[in-house]
């Protein structure tokens, strides 16, 4: 399963403090998400505004098609486990 789309988002950066410098409104990502069933892994991608909004990572599967850890960011955006559950994924461990 591979995927693109676009989301558009208010973002402000945080760290283990709290927020870290000003909100950035009306932000829009181009989204990459890929799962690779055979391998029980995938990755995602979120660029927002040329790269200047720029994350990604891996996710980790079991054999039945379930989330079981991820990497890259503190929180995983909600817009890329809708994804996965629309593609049959289970993302049970994000709850």
């Amino acid at each position: 399963m591979k995927e693109r789309f676009e989301v558009t988002q208010t973002i402000q950066y945080e760290n283990s403090f709290g927020p870290v410098g000003p909100e950035h409104k009306d932000v829009k990502f181009n989204v990459i998400v890929s799962v690779s069933d055979e391998k029980n892994r995938g990755w995602w991608e979120i660029d927002g505004n040329g790269g200047e909004h720029y994350a990604s990572g891996v996710l980790l599967f079991d054999g039945n098609r379930k989330l079981t850890d991820y990497d890259g960011i503190f929180c995983l955006p909600e817009y890329i486990a809708d994804k996965l559950e629309e593609h049959g994924y289970d993302v049970s461990y994000l709850q």
